[in-house]
């Protein structure tokens, strides 16, 4: 029995038109596919932009946390860490000369002083093992031709040495902050110029040198200054402002 013709066409159009309706859905559902892509690499890539801002580069940005957290741990570790080890906790005999004193004749002595900008080198700086904090950071300043005072009761042994790459200043902010979780003092890094100085102490010793040293918080309003009275003197100079 022969198919009627009529029939037979009405099957293949109905056959061409679901063939059209999965092929459009496919093409619908490639194109969210691909749209949801775009979006995730376009967000991907302005987190990226927005850590490199921060950091100079994508990947210094999580580097950045991390050494922070490393840091923070090998000074805990060192100070109060697993296990009280109390060979490792030195006590200081106390520093009986005033402050202001010491200031004032390490200025009349020093004939090469710094600038509030100053940092010190970035680079990788190695805290030893069986050396003590206050050795290491000493280290430290007179590879830079700088003297520390560190007018802390205590003193701690490193148990296993660890790294930080930074400044120098910033090294010894971190270390002022990681010791201010077991300390009763707000314990801070001040950068003395005139003096070429880097002090750590007891937030309460500043009244005595607040006319030679400042915080870290100064310094960085002192940047934040400096910066902006730059951009508003290029401003001037080019008939902007």
């Amino acid at each position: 029995m022969s198919t009627n013709p009529r029939k037979k066409a009405a099957n293949k159009k109905k056959s061409q038109q679901r063939a059209v309706v999965i092929l459009f859905v496919m093409t619908i559902v490639l194109l969210v596919v691909a749209f949801v892509a775009s979006q995730n690499m376009y967000l991907t890539d302005s987190d990226d932009n927005r850590r490199a801002q921060f950091t100079g580069s994508g990947g210094g940005y999580q580097n950045l946390q991390d050494e922070i957290s490393r840091f923070f741990g090998g000074v805990r570790e060192t100070a109060w860490g697993r296990g009280v080890d109390e060979e490792r906790v030195i006590e200081l005999e106390e520093d009986t000369r005033p402050l202001p004193d010491i200031m004032e004749q390490r200025a009349r002595s020093t004939g090469n002083p710094i600038d509030t900008s100053w940092r010190g080198e970035v680079k990788t700086r190695w805290f030893m093992a069986e050396e003590t904090l206050k050795s290491n950071v000493e280290r430290f300043a007179n590879e830079e031709d700088m003297e520390l005072i560190w007018r802390l009761p205590n003193d701690y042994k490193v148990s296993s040495a660890f790294q930080v790459h930074s400044d120098l200043i910033n090294t010894v902010d971190r270390l002022a902050r990681s010791l201010n979780s077991e300390h009763p003092d707000d314990i801070q890094a001040f950068l003395c110029p005139r003096q070429r100085i880097i002090l750590l102490s007891g937030n309460a010793d500043y009244e005595q040198v607040s006319n030679h040293c400042y915080t870290m918080e100064q310094l960085q309003t002192i940047e934040r200054e400096a910066k902006a009275q730059e951009e508003d003197n290029q401003l001037q100079r080019r008939g902007l402002n």
